[in-house]
C-alpha cells in the first residue's frame, strides 16, 4: 500500500518537543519509511508566524522534491497582507499550489470564517476547485464546520482533527453535503472506517498523518488493517486526494 498524505507540516515550532525532528530531511525520511509517496505540506512559519513569508519559504525549500506538493496558508485580503482573492488563486495555480489552509483561531491569524469576512476568498477557491484543508477547531468545532460546508456547497473541504467521538455530528452533516471530506489522522473510532464507508462510500475519506507531531504508523495501520476491500483502501490511501487535486483548474 502506498500513501498520499494530506496533512503534513515541517519547520521549527514555538514549543518544540525534544522527541520530534521538525526538519525537511526528517520528513522525507519518515515518508520513505512508511511508504508515503507524496504529501501535501505546509511550512510551520506560515502556521505559527507569518503566512506570506511561510508560503514563500515553502516554495523555495521544497523545490526539487517532487514528492512534496505545496499547501499555502491563506488570509483574507482586506488588510492588504495578501492579494485580492482572484489574483491570489490565479498565482497559486500558476505556481503549482494544490490546496489551501486557513487558521483563523490562531493568534497570528485571528479572523472570522463567516462569509462577510472570507466569502470572496472561499468563492475564488471554489472557482478554481482548490481544496480547503481546515481543522474543525479552527471553525469552532462541528457546528462551525457544518456552517462552512453548507454555506459553500461547491467548495471541496477536507476536515482535519475529526475525533473518534464525532459521528453523531458527522453523520447527519455527511448526509446533507457532497463537498465535505474527512482526513483520517484523528478519525479512529472502533470499526469506524468500515461503518463510514458502508454509509457514505470510500470516496470521502482522505489519508493524513499529522506529521511530524504525530507518528504516521497509527494512521497507516487503520487503513491497512481496516478490513475494507483493497480498492476502497487505495481510494482512502491515495486515490481520493489525487482526484481532488487533479480537479484544480
Amino acid at each position: 500500500m502506498t500513501f498520499f498524505d494530506a496533512n503534513v507540516c515541517y519547520g521549527g515550532v514555538k514549543t518544540p518537543s525534544q522527541a520530534v525532528d521538525y526538519s525537511l530531511d526528517a520528513l522525507l525520511r519518515r515518508m520513505k519509511e512508511y511508504n508515503i509517496e507524496k504529501a501535501l505540506v505546509v511550512h510551520s512559519m506560515a502556521r505559527e508566524h507569518d503566512a506570506p513569508t511561510g508560503n514563500e519559504l515553502l516554495m523555495k525549500e521544497i523545490k526539487g522534491h517532487d514528492c512534496l506538493l505545496p499547501v499555502w496558508v491563506l488570509l483574507p485580503h482586506h488588510t492588504g497582507e495578501m492579494e485580492e482573492p482572484g489574483a491570489l488563486t490565479e498565482r497559486m495555480v500558476k505556481e503549482g499550489v494544490k490546496a489551501a489552509s486557513m487558521l483563523p483561531s490562531l493568534a497570528f491569524h485571528s479572523f472570522s470564517m463567516r462569509r462577510w469576512s472570507v466569502g470572496p476568498l472561499l468563492d475564488a477557491l471554489c472557482e478554481r476547485r482548490i481544496p480547503l484543508i481546515i481543522g474543525i477547531e479552527q471553525v469552532g468545532g462541528m457546528e462551525g464546520l457544518a456552517q462552512l460546508a453548507l454555506e459553500n456547497p461547491s467548495l471541496p473541504i477536507i476536515a482535519t482533527n475529526v475525533a473518534y467521538r464525532a459521528d453523531r455530528f458527522l453523520y447527519p452533516l455527511m448526509e446533507q453535503t457532497k463537498n465535505l471530506y474527512v482526513e483520517t489522522s484523528s478519525y479512529k473510532p472502533y470499526f469506524g472506517l468500515q461503518e463510514f464507508v458502508k454509509r457514505f462510500g470510500a470516496e470521502r475519506l482522505v489519508f493524513g498523518s499529522g506529521m511530524p507531531a504525530v507518528d504516521p504508523a497509527a494512521s497507516a495501520a487503520v487503513v491497512t488493517w481496516s478490513g475494507l476491500a483493497l480498492e476502497q483502501q487505495e481510494m482512502i490511501a491515495h486515490g481520493n486526494i489525487e482526484r481532488l487535486i487533479g480537479e484544480v483548474r
